[in-house]
């Protein structure tokens, strides 16, 4: 409201009448926020994500942004069109770093990445200035294994709607075998032979 004088005065019900009981700070809302949050969910909890974004820090913390995904037709089918239904930051400090990606790495055969789903253990925990967090305490290797052989046989079920899975049974082998190639990963345990 402006007055004749070309003053402005605040119109009823404005900041400027409110007793300060009235209202809070965005500090005292962040607090409140903080321990509702930590009140609520004061024990670790295992939560099914796939990692969208994982890195290292050269002091050795491992930060990840997880994800769950809608499901769609598309993505049922194996295309790349999923969107995200949920997301969350999530770190595993150092300490607890090197021993899960090791234990991981044993028990799967593959290093944490981004795209693999996994089952994290994690407490909840919010900050003032940096909002909701994970910290990744845990994670369960044979989750991720499912995981994979769910999309190992999606792939040879692929394979086998192109006719294209058994076409080596169909190629005759010659009377005499001169050579043979073993196709393997470079963690496998096969040695050169010759």
């Amino acid at each position: 409201m402006e007055l004749s004088s070309g003053q402005r005065i605040a119109p009823e019900g404005s900041l400027f009448d409110m007793p300060e009981e009235s209202y809070i700070s965005l500090s005292e809302l962040q607090r409140r926020i903080k321990g509702a949050v930590e009140a609520s969910l004061p024990v670790p909890l295992w939560v099914a994500a796939e990692i969208a974004e994982l890195k290292v820090n050269y002091s050795g913390h491992c930060y990840l942004e997880l994800v769950e995904k809608a499901e769609p037709a598309a993505a049922r089918r194996g295309d790349a069109g999923a969107v995200p239904k949920a997301q969350a930051r999530a770190v595993i400090w150092r300490s607890q770093y090197a021993m899960l990606s090791s234990y991981f790495e044993t028990e799967t055969g593959c290093r944490l990445e981004a795209g693999m789903k996994v089952l994290a253990k994690v407490l909840v925990s919010y900050h003032e200035l940096y909002g909701l967090a994970l910290q990744v305490v845990d994670l369960n290797a044979s989750y991720t294994l499912g995981e994979v052989e769910r999309q190992r046989q999606q792939t040879i079920r692929r394979l086998q709607a192109d006719g294209v899975w058994d076409m080596n049974r169909e190629t005759p082998l010659p009377l005499l075998v001169q050579r043979i190639a073993v196709v393997s990963s470079s963690a496998a345990a096969v040695r050169p032979m010759r």
